[in-house]
């Protein structure tokens, strides 16, 4: 506990890794159903045939996308009237369509080996090396084993020691969810199947 994994990857590029090797198994032999096509309304079910594992619908109305399923609800506010125009024009970047997550779908969350990460960068760009009452080496340990107790106690040694602690905190673990992942893929599913079904 409470040490940064050695590896060259950061804990957010090994989710997301994760959930692609994942949803490349599960949705390979997806389907495409079309349940509502309208100009102002579009729903679809993407599934494998004969089971229901890893399906889920993708609803376009105007204004939002709503994905839900076995992967969880997500939502998008786009904003724009007509989402599908949207969403099949953004080429789905995972960071652009992050920031287009409803509240309530947590594109975001807090992560132990993120945080640790961001102390080790901090570290090594020597933001500890004005802390008194510490060396910096010893108050990047006591970061790090904060880091497994949650965002709150790391802030609160920060904001001890640091002028602006609670603000430099306030991104400490901060990695893209796997909900937002997951929602990014299915919605490139969606598109790969959509657009071999309407050539």
């Amino acid at each position: 506990m409470g040490q940064i994994a050695s590896t060259s990857e950061t804990s957010e590029e090994r989710l997301i890794k994760s959930c692609e090797r994942v949803a490349e198994n599960e949705f390979k032999n997806h389907a495409l159903l079309t349940l509502v096509n309208t100009d102002d309304i579009k729903a679809f079910r993407i599934k494998t045939p004969g089971t229901g594992i890893y399906a889920c619908f993708v609803t376009f109305v105007p204004g939002f996308i709503h994905i839900y399923g076995d992967i969880g609800n997500v939502t998008y506010a786009p904003h724009r009237l007509n989402s599908f125009a949207w969403a099949r024009s953004s080429h789905l970047n995972l960071g652009y369509i992050t920031d287009k997550l409803e509240p309530h779908t947590e594109g975001r969350d807090y992560d132990a080996d993120t945080a640790r990460e961001s102390v080790e960068w901090w570290y090594e760009e020597g933001v500890f090396d004005e802390v008194s009452a510490w060396s910096a080496k010893e108050f990047r340990d006591a970061l790090c084993s904060a880091a497994d107790d949650g965002p709150y106690h790391v802030g609160d040694l920060l904001s001890d020691y640091i002028d602006d602690g609670w603000e430099l905190a306030g991104s400490i673990g901060n990695r893209i969810s796997a909900k937002a992942v997951w929602g990014q893929l299915a919605l490139k599913k969606f598109f790969e199947l959509y657009e071999r079904e309407n050539k």
